[in-house]
């Protein structure tokens, strides 16, 4: 009952920050943790797990008292090592899935130790442009991780996944939040293409001086159409893979590709004046 609890708790928080197409997704999410076989549960809770770490990483959660974000993240690195003995209140979510998957005889500890490797990532490269290698290689790692979770929930016989896969889910996301994340530090810009867009890499990236420049306003296009086609070849993949049924029925209630088309409308590509 505690980890019921504590699952409808944090996500009905987190839902309450958010906008109403983002609480789609939250209320989603609790019907796959309430009716979904027991399996479904433990992604759940694993994926509420890493969204609480990330909001107090990103101060969007207030930190726990006698940890600063370095202590944090290592405390959560010493869980996901088997070795940690200091519990926080969120970590029943991350303790009753790997219970629920030790059952199951599912075995997720790679992908679990891999998104916690592509959160602080991130997080240490606040404020930073990387080089695509690098900007590349956490969008790689970050998606791999979870597309591999859930065909391995669904079984444990599953056939290798096109890497196309891995090149979709992170970055439509950093598209669709690009204005929100450079305002909380995340730069998803790869250094090469800031330098040719004339950024000054060396100062504090502004959105609103960003969006003035005629050259980012012609990458984000280029961006978002390559995604609007990838999006047309990931559908397709998700029908005919009974392992994506979830992500399927996620895709289409919040319908990306017409999102993904609302955003070559968004108000910030269409400014005239630059500087």
């Amino acid at each position: 009952m505690k980890v019921y609890k504590a699952f409808c708790s944090f996500e009905m928080r987190r839902a309450s920050r958010r906008s109403m197409s983002t609480k789609i997704w939250h209320i989603i999410l609790l019907l796959v943790f309430l009716f979904f076989p027991k399996r479904y549960k433990a992604i759940t809770l694993l994926y509420a797990w890493f969204r609480v770490v990330d909001d107090v990483i990103d101060e969007e959660l207030e930190m726990p008292t006698g940890y600063d974000v370095y202590s944090y993240i290592q405390q959560k690195q010493s869980l996901i090592d088997g070795k940690g003995t200091n519990l926080l209140k969120e970590d029943i979510m991350y303790l009753s899935a790997l219970q629920i998957l030790s059952q199951k005889d599912i075995n997720l500890n790679q992908e679990i130790k891999d998104l916690l490797l592509a959160m602080k990532k991130e997080y240490f490269s606040k404020g930073k442009f990387v080089k695509r290698a690098e900007f590349e290689s956490k969008i790689l790692l970050q998606d791999r991780a979870v597309l591999t979770m859930l065909v391995k929930v669904h079984s444990n016989n599953y056939g290798p996944l096109d890497p196309i896969l891995f090149d979709f889910f992170t970055r439509v996301d950093a598209l669709m939040d690009i204005e929100e994340d450079i305002k909380r530090g995340v730069i998803n810009i790869p250094l090469e293409d800031a330098i040719s867009m004339g950024i000054n890499i060396y100062k504090p990236l502004s959105f609103e001086i960003l969006t003035r420049n005629k050259k980012f306003r012609e990458w984000y296009i280029r961006e978002v159409d390559r995604a609007i086609i990838k999006s047309i070849k990931i559908h397709q993949i998700m029908k005919e893979r009974q392992e994506f049924f979830l992500l399927k029925i996620v895709f289409d209630i919040l319908g990306i590709k017409n999102r993904l088309e609302a955003l070559k409308k968004s108000p910030f590509l269409f400014l005239i004046k630059e500087y």
